[in-house]
């Protein structure tokens, strides 16, 4: 039997054991919003307890994530709060 489950890994291709809660798309870019209780990679990966993190790569069943630029953090914060949180 074929294994369909999605492994989120990190730059070192090692797994994120973290829960995905969902993934959205800003334009030419895509991100995952995890639930994990510790820090993966820095502080500035957290935002209102989910950690959120730019896919640079999906191969098969495998998502590849890693920190969000600097620069992209408010239009992901203004994107978070007007397109999905304000819709809850």
């Amino acid at each position: 039997m074929e294994n369909n489950a999605l492994n989120i890994l990190n730059e070192k291709n090692e797994p994120i054991n973290a829960n995905l809660v969902f993934a959205f798309s800003i334009g030419n870019k895509k991100y995952v919003a995890l639930d994990y209780s510790e820090k993966i990679f820095n502080d500035s990966s957290k935002y209102n307890d989910l950690s959120i993190y730019e896919i640079y790569r999906i191969s098969g069943n495998n998502v590849f994530a890693t920190d969000v630029e600097k620069n992209d953090w408010q239009k992901i914060k203004d994107f978070l709060n007007q397109e999905i949180f304000s819709e809850i």
